[in-house]
């Protein structure tokens, strides 16, 4: 009898699996099977699956695109150099003309916690409120490339072809911040200081000398001067802008050659992108949500804003 009951089972078992097999065969019917199922709803991707330097698209067209900013509402802010037009794009890619800016050159840009812009324009530096309102806020740079604010409200730029970085106090007088170590007859026209940065405590400024391939490191002493410099690292092609994240990895656009590095506390070099972009120029952490864990690269040859993945919680 039991002999029998097996022999029953081993039927059973053989017809529900040739039932299964001709359901999972049938491509042609009506039925929607469970990996087409799989497909059209799959489940949340967590950061932890997203490769690190996996990069995406955010919009295109942006002639000379080269400063770039993200607001506390998740809006992109890029400038053009060939149009000195500054571009606002929204979370869901609409792109618009926020500001016509009046300078020689639009270059590089911050912003405050009000969401006013802080502009870098060749031959001035511009303030503009978030109803895109312009204030002239000081001039006379022979090319002002990059700014950036302190907690106190002090302004610093860097002006590329003088090799300075100067600052503007909230009552807005200008004065050299670190002076040029080539004398002025000497400079020829270049990039010389273009990016510069703070980390998130605010207690150094680094700032990244294009032409000699550096990044340096100043303290500020509580006096509001810059202490003596440290060379960060040395050696590398064409270092543009820079930012840091809440570790204090540095992160760097490589301009002429299209990439994007991570340099780490001990001093090394990460490729978190390599030649992907055409000329690599400014660079922003996003600031809401996930979404600090994004950096935005503007490509000024392509004319293309790029969202690179580089981990968690890395904007401070």
């Amino acid at each position: 009898m039991k002999k029998y009951i097996s022999i029953l089972t081993t039927i059973v078992t053989v017809l529900a699996l040739i039932g299964c097999r001709n359901t999972s065969v049938e491509e042609n019917s009506n039925t929607i099977n469970i990996e087409e199922n799989l497909i059209e709803n799959p489940q949340e991707i967590s950061d932890d699956t997203i490769e690190i330097g996996k990069i995406d698209v955010v919009a295109s067209g942006i002639s000379g695109a080269d400063g770039i900013v993200v607001d506390y509402s998740g809006n992109i802010f890029v400038g053009s150099r060939n149009t000195n037009t500054i571009y606002k794009i929204d979370q869901a890619g609409n792109v618009t003309d926020f500001a016509k800016v009046p300078c020689e050159e639009l270059l590089c840009m911050t912003i405050d916690n009000e969401n006013s812009l802080y502009v870098a324009g060749k031959d001035k530096l511009v303030k503009i409120d978030k109803k895109g309102d312009i204030e002239t806020l000081a001039s006379d740079f022979t090319c002002a490339d990059d700014v950036r604010l302190d907690l106190k409200g002090n302004i610093y730029v860097t002006d590329s072809f003088e090799n300075r970085v100067y600052k503007v106090t909230p009552d807005l007088q200008k004065s050299i911040f670190i002076d040029s170590d080539i004398d002025q007859n000497r400079l020829f026209r270049g990039w010389y200081i273009t990016g510069l940065t703070f980390d998130k405590d605010y207690q150094n400024l680094y700032i990244a000398k294009m032409k000699q391939g550096l990044i340096m490191k100043y303290p500020l002493e509580s006096d509001g001067t810059a202490g003596e410099p440290e060379t960060v690292i040395s050696g590398l092609l064409e270092p543009d802008h820079l930012e840091l994240d809440s570790k204090g990895n540095i992160y760097i656009t490589i301009f002429r050659e299209g990439s994007l590095v991570r340099l780490d506390l001990d001093g090394n070099i990460q490729e978190i992108c390599t030649k992907a972009f055409g000329y690599a120029t400014g660079i922003a952490f996003g600031k809401i949500g996930d979404d600090r864990n994004y950096v935005y690269i503007a490509d000024y040859q392509r004319g293309i804003v790029y969202r690179v993945f580089v981990g968690e919680e890395a904007a401070f």
